[in-house]
């Protein structure tokens, strides 16, 4: 992840590696009786070349206005971890980017690898697609934000915080596998030991 004058989207199939990667992590926690947390994926955020979106996204062929990094940065401190995880479950690499004049069209997929075709397109669905875009875009390849001089460190901290939130997430996840699959493993030994020890006294009781 880098932050430049002008945006960049991250290479589809890394960022398919990340959507395939959480998908695999969520299906074994599911598997393992973990219950997962839909979370709440906030309101629309509005599009605009002074709006967060520009700093992730970018305006059409320039870099964003002054204040969209932090702008940006607010949004992903206010997103919900579940939500963005569920968004990034649920993302899609699309084939083009989004042309249609309603910004709020674009999910965490979108967000994350295809720049808009004009300023008023760098909106999202909903909080949680612009912050999973921002965790999606800083964890892969090819990926540039969009900020003046001097907002870049605002820049680093949203991508921080917004990898921060969904590694937070997953790390969660695998320790609740793994510690439901220990439980499982335990009851069976459980009952080998009680099965070995059933046994033994049967075959004291016949010796006898």
């Amino acid at each position: 992840m880098t932050s430049a004058t002008k945006a960049s989207g991250s290479t589809d199939a890394d960022v398919k590696i990340v959507i395939e990667g959480v998908q695999s992590i969520i299906k074994s926690a599911t598997d393992s009786g973990v219950k997962l947390d839909v979370g709440e994926p906030g309101s629309e955020v509005a599009g605009g070349g002074d709006k967060a979106g520009a700093a992730l996204v970018g305006k059409q062929s320039t870099q964003a206005d002054a204040g969209a990094a932090a702008l940006l940065a607010a949004e992903v401190a206010k997103a919900d971890p579940w939500a963005m995880i569920d968004k990034i479950k649920d993302a899609k690499i699309p084939s083009s980017p989004n042309t249609d004049t309603n910004a709020s069209k674009n999910d965490a997929g979108i967000l994350a690898t295809k720049l808009p075709s004009n300023d008023s397109h760098n909106g999202a669905k909903t909080n949680a697609d612009l912050a999973a875009a921002v965790a999606l875009k800083a964890m892969t390849k090819g990926g540039k934000f969009s900020a003046q001089s001097g907002e870049t460190e605002a820049i680093k901290a949203a991508a921080s915080n917004a990898v921060n939130k969904v590694l937070g997430i997953l790390d969660f996840l695998i320790r609740k596998s793994v510690i439901s699959n220990l439980d499982k493993v335990k009851e069976v030994v459980k009952g080998i030991e009680y099965s070995e020890n059933k046994n033994i006294g049967e075959a004291t009781e016949a010796k006898n």
